[in-house]
């Protein structure tokens, strides 16, 4: 029945949407091409659209639409489609695997659809909810709510608002709600579109699983609700399936929950040799075997395995101190008495609110006139990341083989670390593995655990120890094999469908992405393949080859006494 309902989608959507016009080549024209449109045809089709000037057509696209409006979004979609221009997404700038910038072509940003507004309650509509426009709901400038119990707390807000600025206008109500902890991340864009695990997604769940409602602009120019009552395959499909995949996500509603006093537990091992690097695994191992229960207890943490030692902070909205130091004395106790390794120094605190401990780990916004605009934000990618990771379950996390595969797999050369995340369990595995796109690896998970350093990293032994898993394909190596299964699992065939009935010409093309090999790229052309698609181990390779620094190691405490004495200080 489903199949057959998605073969008439496909039909009549592939009437209804113009042709993308493709040469004999069957590939998207670049720079150079008789086809590509004169400058004159830009500014006329696409009023503001500048020219790049740092050798776009070579290390970034040609052009840029710095979209204000969904009518400026509408313009830019139409015209790549009907000018055969590949088209590239761009909002904050944070893709580790760089789906956000190319070779040619335009580029379009979306950062600055910053309205908002909190609801009391929500509920969803055929029609979807009222619009939010930064000229009249500009989120500096956000409305208050009054909270009521057994009532369902969201904001709507435009695709450009961060964390940073969710976080701040939520909190004038009482309220926060689940994003990145790195404050410029945009909520709405591919972080809630792929999954978007957050602090405190163990009692709320993943950030995809807490979207209400999208309104995304798709292949067609056309702006569509999706949430429970429109247009619902493409509604389950946006939250999970990746960014800039199936449209232009312009404006999204999510749930907002009662801001919690947050407890604090920060844990640091150091080796009294930093060369002996051999000794700090154990200890690694042995405090992944206490995450599982220390999650079903309510507990989060980000961690940091080291060459040299191990950081971790641990956080919970619903414990205290008292409960914190009684949960963590065993733990403590209980470290493998290793050669080589000082003791552990800790540190317990409690803070007021998520507001608060949010801003002391990014710093509070500057602050912002709202009777001014904010500054314009133009595309600004932040480059490829070199990581490699994998999800793990409790099975995994309790083996006696996980300092084994630690060791082997720890990223060589500078700035070479595991960055960990203790961030499933609970309500991100409680919510059923078909309700949305999300990787259903996931619901298995209680860490996401990332390789990261100046080199590539080979997380290969985590996948022999959990081959069971996947990978969270935001924060991966983009050629892992098996790439469908790793980064969707059983989700790719129903996501494949819709995204042939929603973008039948594949004018949304992102790699790894869903549908990506039914495509190649030749010097900056993205050309349909030809015959049937082959089921390839790995997805295809992106021309953008724009890379990131690395961040190397967080500092330590000297002592227990300077962490007892310091507990406002910047570690970890």
């Amino acid at each position: 029945m489903r199949a057959s309902v998605i073969s008439g989608l496909v039909l009549l959507l592939a009437q209804s949407i113009s042709a993308q016009p493709t040469g004999a080549s069957g590939c998207t024209v670049k720079h150079g091409d008789k086809e590509w449109p004169a400058e004159a045809v830009w500014k006329a089709e696409l009023p503001g659209v500048e020219q790049q000037q740092d050798g776009g057509g070579e290390t970034h696209p040609d052009y840029l639409m710095v979209a204000k409006t969904v009518k400026d979004v509408q313009a830019a979609v139409k015209f790549s489609a009907k000018h055969n221009v590949r088209l590239t997404l761009i909002s904050s700038g944070h893709d580790f695997l760089g789906r956000n910038d190319a070779t040619s072509g335009l580029w379009l940003s979306t950062g600055n659809f910053k309205g908002s507004r909190v609801h009391a309650h929500f509920t969803p509509s055929v029609n979807g909810t009222e619009a939010v426009d930064y000229n009249t709901d500009p989120v500096g400038k956000v409305n208050v709510v009054k909270v009521e119990a057994g009532k369902e707390t969201a904001i709507t807000f435009g695709v450009g608002v961060s964390g940073q600025e969710l976080t701040d206008a939520l909190d004038k109500s009482g309220l926060y709600t689940l994003g990145a902890t790195a404050s410029t991340v945009k909520t709405a864009g591919g972080y809630a579109q792929t999954a978007g695990h957050a602090a405190f997604s163990n009692k709320w769940g993943l950030a995809a699983d807490n979207i209400l409602e999208y309104k995304v602009v798709t292949a067609d120019g056309e702006l569509k609700i999706a949430n429970d009552l429109s247009n619902k395959d493409l509604f389950w499909a946006l939250r999970g399936g990746g960014g800039g995949t199936f449209g232009v996500v312009v404006e999204a509603t999510m749930r907002a929950f009662p801001t919690p006093k947050i407890t604090q537990t920060k844990i640091w091992i150091e080796l009294e040799d930093h060369n002996n690097t051999d000794a700090i695994f154990p200890q690694a191992a042995y405090m992944h075997s206490k995450m599982p229960d220390l999650s079903d207890a309510g507990w989060s943490c980000y961690f940091y395995v080291y060459g040299n030692g191990f950081q971790a902070r641990f956080i919970n909205p619903d414990s205290t101190q008292a409960a914190a130091e009684k949960a963590f004395a065993p733990i403590l106790a209980g470290l493998p008495k290793t050669a080589g390794v000082k003791q552990a120094i800790h540190q317990y605190s409690e803070v007021k609110n998520f507001k608060v401990w949010f801003d002391s780990l990014f710093g509070a916004a500057p602050a912002q006139d709202p009777a001014q605009p904010l500054p314009l934000e133009g595309a600004y990618p932040r480059g490829i990341s070199h990581m490699d990771s994998r999800l793990l379950g409790r099975a995994h996390l309790e083996s006696p083989k996980l300092a084994a595969a630690l060791k082997e797999g720890f990223p060589k050369g500078k700035n070479g670390m595991w960055r960990g995340h203790l961030i499933g369990g609970g309500k991100v595995m409680k919510t059923p593995a078909d309700f949305n796109s999300v990787n259903p690896a996931w619901r298995k998970t209680y860490v996401h655990i990332i390789g990261t350093g100046v080199e590539q990293p080979n997380a290969t032994p985590l996948r022999t120890l959990a081959p069971d898993m996947g990978s969270y394909v935001n924060e991966a190596f983009a050629h892992n094999p098996d790439w469908k299964q790793t980064f969707w699992g059983t989700n790719y065939p129903r996501l494949y469908s819709i995204k042939k009935a929603v973008d039948p010409n594949g004018l949304f093309w992102v790699t790894p992405g869903i549908g990506a090999d039914d495509f190649k790229l030749s010097e900056g052309r993205l050309c349909k393949v030809q015959g049937p698609a082959k089921d390839a181990m790995y997805a295809p390779d992106t021309d953008n080859k724009n890379m990131a620094e690395s961040t190397g190691a967080r500092p330590y405490p000297k002592s227990q006494e300077e962490a007892d004495n310091h507990k406002g200080a910047s570690w970890p």
